[in-house]
């Protein structure tokens, strides 16, 4: 119900408005007091003449210093009188349509008179009750008094700002119109669409509440010049966060709008979505990056940091683990991790090194169980994530993980932790996987590495005599034993073929075993006579089996050779 005070009388029923300049109108209709603020925020800012009223009665709630400048009122005066008694009912009835296109005619000022005026009008939100934003601009091409509306210069302007609002409007890219200190004035369909905020949201935000921390750009020195007129535009490729808490990379430029004084009136920002190219460029980055790492071939655990770093340097994450079971304790253990110097996890990374996870247990150990990558986009809702307290206590937002395996199963999970806003990523999971597998044949190599040095070691600190050949029997390892006992250095020896070390009438026996290695049966232990360097020819046992290679399959052959004498 609303009220209205007109010469004492009090009336009651739908709002009446009584015109004349000693006329009081008054209206109780409840208007949301945020709104009210935020129109009262919105016109202090602008640097024109700027009130807002309500749609359905036309109540006045905010009036800045220009326009209490440009028509006389104070802002009491103008709340009192209203946006019929300024606009006239017909300019004030198009006023309530809020049209796109500005309204040229004449507002009422102090002194009665009418004051030719061109008026733009801009909804600040939706239903019956919402505010209209009126700016209002001397209509210079008129004489005070006069209508002007036969003048050819606004029928020229018409068209051009009927233009703009539908570029505006109808732009594939975001359009976003901002007071210089980054605060949304009006954004169309694309933008919003884009952040995932409706206008009436926007208007309480500015840009750097939208903008990842890293890339705000408010401060920077390139904006200040803009502001300063030292360049005409600024170009940034920057990261936005959505309302979902998606995190987008875009494409920003920015120009700015200044008055007849030279001085800024409010920015044009023009966004494009680059996400996808973006995250593509990434991908190709880490994967060339972790392609160089493993054809280095360092040690196992300084390629898994090296590999952490570039995950986490090209996608902004903080941690980096690599979790495998332990033959000497129960369940997933952290063996390495890395993170960004400076970043401040000490208890998130005191409980990694300290916990073992079972098949099913926290992050790793779900990827453990299930073989396939996981990710937990919002560490504070997985009950699951057992680090939970302390990754809210670093700033830890969402965590990633997927597994290292081979041929022969999987050998552990990689573990990463992050403080950025990205949600899950189908391209970079599957990349992820990729980099298991690549990770996976790359430690085995190293297992077999290891295991090779290893197997030399023993070899050649052996006291009984080893030789290596290739499935052609040409010699390819010779230990010390073997130089001792046939007189022979290694490099005497190394790409003959083994026969040369035994007497010519052993030939028969010592191909038949040779032979029945290769065919996958029993080695059978033979008896040969030696052929030394210093012309000796003593009895030996000869005992042949197969070198296999990580598939299983044959690779070579291996000898070992005793005296007959210490059999």
């Amino acid at each position: 119900m609303r009220e209205s005070r007109s010469g004492g009388i009090l009336r009651k029923g739908p709002p009446v408005f009584v015109m004349g300049p000693s006329e009081e109108t008054v209206s109780v209709n409840p208007v949301i007091s945020a709104e009210i603020r935020e129109a009262s925020r919105m016109t202090s800012l602008l640097n024109e003449a700027a009130f807002a009223f309500t749609r359905d009665a036309g109540r006045i709630v905010a009036w800045n210093r220009q326009a209490q400048r440009l028509l006389g009122y104070s802002e009491d005066e103008a709340k009192r009188l209203g946006a019929i008694a300024l606009l006239g009912p017909d300019t004030a009835s198009k006023a309530m349509e809020a049209p796109a296109v500005p309204e040229r005619g004449t507002i009422r000022v102090h002194d009665a008179t009418l004051l030719p005026a061109v008026i733009s009008f801009s909804p600040l939100g939706e239903g019956p009750q919402a505010l209209i934003l009126a700016i209002v601009r001397r209509d210079e091409a008129s004489p005070r008094g006069g209508s002007g509306w036969h003048d050819e210069t606004f029928a020229a302007s018409q068209p051009r700002d009927h233009l703009f609002r539908s570029v505006f409007e109808r732009s594939a890219a975001g359009i976003a119109l901002t007071d210089v200190q980054g605060r949304f004035i009006e954004c169309n369909e694309a933008f919003q669409t884009l952040v995932g905020f409706k206008q009436r949201e926007l208007r309480h935000l500015n840009f750097n509440a939208l903008s990842h921390p890293e890339d705000r750009i408010s401060d920077s020195p390139s904006f200040r010049d803009l502001l300063e007129g030292r360049r005409d535009y600024l170009e940034a490729t920057k990261r936005l966060i959505r309302k979902d808490g998606a995190l987008l990379w875009i494409q920003e430029t920015v120009s700015l709008v200044k008055d007849a004084t030279g001085s800024p009136l409010y920015c044009i920002a023009i966004v494009n979505d680059i996400t996808e190219e973006r995250r593509a460029e990434q991908r190709a980055e880490i994967h060339l990056t972790i392609t160089k790492i493993l054809a280095e071939n360092p040690p196992a655990n300084l390629a898994l940091v090296q590999v952490m770093q570039a995950i986490c340097k090209t996608l902004s994450w903080q941690i980096g683990e690599y979790w495998t079971p332990e033959d000497s304790t129960p369940g997933l253990r952290r063996q390495v991790s890395w993170q960004v110097p400076g970043f401040q996890a000490a208890e998130f990374n005191r409980f990694g090194q300290d916990v073992a996870m079972s098949a099913g247990e926290g992050l790793p150990g779900t990827v453990w169980s299930e073989g396939v990558p996981a990710w937990f986009a919002d560490v504070r809702r997985e009950s699951n994530f057992l680090r939970r307290p302390m990754a809210e206590q670093a700033g830890i937002t969402g965590a990633l993980a997927f597994p290292v395996t081979s041929t022969t199963g999987m050998l552990g999970v990689m573990v990463f932790a992050y403080r950025d806003f990205r949600q899950p990523d189908d391209g970079l999971l599957a990349m992820m996987t990729e980099i298991g597998s690549q990770l996976g044949l790359f430690m085995i190599r190293k297992q077999a590495e290891r295991h090779l040095k290893l197997l030399g070691a023993i070899v050649n600190s052996s006291g009984t005599a080893i030789l290596g050949t290739d499935l052609d029997g040409l010699i390819t390892s010779w230990n010390p034993s073997a130089e001792r006992l046939f007189g022979y250095s290694a490099d005497e020896v190394i790409g003959k073929p083994c026969q040369s070390i035994f007497s010519q009438g052993n030939g028969p026996e010592l191909a038949a075993a040779l032979w029945q290695v290769r065919q996958g049966e029993p080695s059978q232990r033979v008896e040969l006579i030696a052929m030394t360097k210093e012309g000796a020819s003593p009895a030996v046992w000869v005992s042949p089996s197969p070198i296999t290679d990580e598939t299983g399959g044959a690779a070579g052959l291996s000898m070992t050779i005793h005296h007959v004498s210490t059999r």
